[in-house]
């Protein structure tokens, strides 16, 4: 249903109210279509808003809040973190919003016509001050994580493939609940960097048994880092046997430490995150390190020569890739970007329960276990369908942050997604990048591109049972 009338066109003092004491508080976002077969995200054009997938970085918005009679909605406090603007969007504190361009001005949907086998459509244009046709109502969509946004008369924003444009259409035969099928759904990505406040992974890293790290990363602002970890890998190691896996909660119960001892080797793998996020992400987390520790160490020489063939540095690159994956889980985790995923998450989640409760019966932990790995390998295969879009939305999201020209990371979104396709999508045409689709090249290896089977959860024990250091298993 349309949402009700504001009234007439406010004044330009509400607006500039509005940019003084909420604009300054309210995050700019990047708008991406949320349908899974068609990749796009929105464009400020010179007249009207545009549809790109290549070549153009998405435009930044500001989702301002009214209230539904039209008046805005004052944010007092910066919002910090994407889990507290994205739980304000979906909560429907904010009912309405007016969708603010980076030219300073509102999207506005105009007057709607009936078109032969269309529906009813209006074009949007762009307009300085908050009336009826600047006003969005805000339908949240569970099942992807995505939001719609409905105009006065009904319509929605959507995204024309074939004009490249993104005018208000209408539901088709007025069924609301296909907004998302047709391309009348929008993920929101808020701008905001990494914070304490939310749930995250803390830190990765790889080390040699109890000596010193191979690769680490810790998180934006966060408190672990290489020297926090130093006295805990070392009774780690002395304490599980090859192959082995555990976890347990420390530092004040509101960390979880995740480890993984290799087959083979002494190299120790680990992950901490905060208290509530995703025991299934994190594990996954856990399999992505590895294949990425794989990629630059047992498979170095070939890495390398990669490498220097795509101008690329070894220890930039490696450092980036972490970067991507670690993002990548801590969206999932906020249910913002691969709700297609979630299914399978909740399954894992409840067979790694149901381990955790039944330690020390074999048949049990055994059953549990295999349930694990099947449904990781369907991670891993679900995952394969969205990870090119999720390198694109990462690296929008760096450039955006960090100030920076796309076309700088053009090789590396390449090597991440794993073929030219990255530096096609970027505008560098002509350029070359030899990087091979292959497993251990890129998001391939990480999001289900790889072979290997799931690690960790596959030889869990519990930490308070660990006797002594044990033997490679034969």
């Amino acid at each position: 249903m349309p949402m009700p009338r504001p009234g007439k066109q406010k004044d330009e003092a509400c607006v500039a109210i509005a940019s003084e004491r909420t604009l300054a508080n309210v995050p700019r976002v990047h708008l991406f279509l949320a349908e899974a077969e068609s990749d796009g995200h929105l464009v400020r054009g010179f007249a009207s808003p545009k549809i790109r997938t290549a070549f153009a970085e998405p435009s930044q918005f500001q989702l301002v809040p009214l209230k539904e009679d039209g008046t805005v909605v004052e944010v007092k406090a910066p919002i910090r973190t994407r889990s507290q603007y994205l739980g304000l969007l979906r909560s429907g504190v904010w009912p309405c919003v007016a969708i603010l361009c980076d030219n300073g001005k509102f999207l506005s949907c105009r007057r709607a016509t009936t078109v032969p086998k269309k529906g009813k459509m209006a074009p949007t244009r762009y307009r300085s001050t908050i009336s009826d046709n600047e006003m969005f109502s805000v339908e949240y969509h569970a099942g992807t994580g995505s939001f719609s946004f409905q105009s006065h008369n009904g319509l929605y924003l959507h995204a024309n493939h074939k004009l490249w444009t993104a005018p208000c259409r209408e539901a088709p035969s007025g069924v609301l609940g296909e907004t998302v099928a047709t391309k009348r759904s929008w993920c929101v990505s808020p701008l905001l960097g990494s914070s304490c406040e939310e749930e995250r992974i803390e830190f990765v890293g790889v080390s040699r048994g109890s000596g010193g790290f191979k690769m680490s990363l810790k998180a934006e602002g966060g408190r672990i880092d290489e020297s926090y970890m130093d006295p805990i890998k070392g009774m780690i190691m002395e304490r599980l046997g090859y192959g082995e896996c555990t976890h347990f909660c420390g530092s004040g119960n509101d960390l979880w430490h995740y480890f993984l001892r290799d087959n083979e080797t002494e190299d120790l793998y680990m992950v901490v995150t905060t208290s509530r996020f995703s025991r299934v992400l994190a594990g996954e987390c856990m399999d992505s390190l590895k294949c990425v520790h794989e990629k630059y160490f047992e498979d170095q020489d070939k890495t390398d020569e990669r490498l220097r063939q795509n101008f690329l540095g070894r220890e930039e690159t490696m450092r980036k890739e972490l970067q991507y994956f670690v993002w990548s889980f801590d969206e999932e985790n906020d249910a913002q970007a691969t709700m297609q995923l979630r299914p399978v998450v909740e399954q894992m989640e409840d067979n790694i329960a149901s381990m955790l409760e039944n330690i020390g019966n074999a048949e049990v932990m055994l059953e549990s276990v295999q349930e694990i790995e099947e449904q990781s390998k369907l991670f891993k295969k679900r995952a394969r369908n969205v990870r090119n879009r999720q390198v694109k939305k990462h690296m929008f999201y760096k450039a955006a942050m960090c100030g920076t020209a796309l076309g700088g990371v053009g090789a590396l979104v390449g090597w991440l997604i794993g073929g030219p396709a990255g530096t096609v999508f970027l505008g560098w045409q002509g350029a070359e990048i030899g990087v091979v689709a292959a497993a251990g090249v890129g998001v391939g290896a990480l999001m289900g591109g790889g072979t290997s089977l799931p690690y960790m959860w596959k030889r869990y024990v519990h930490i308070a049972d660990l006797p002594a250091r044990r033997e490679r298993p034969r």
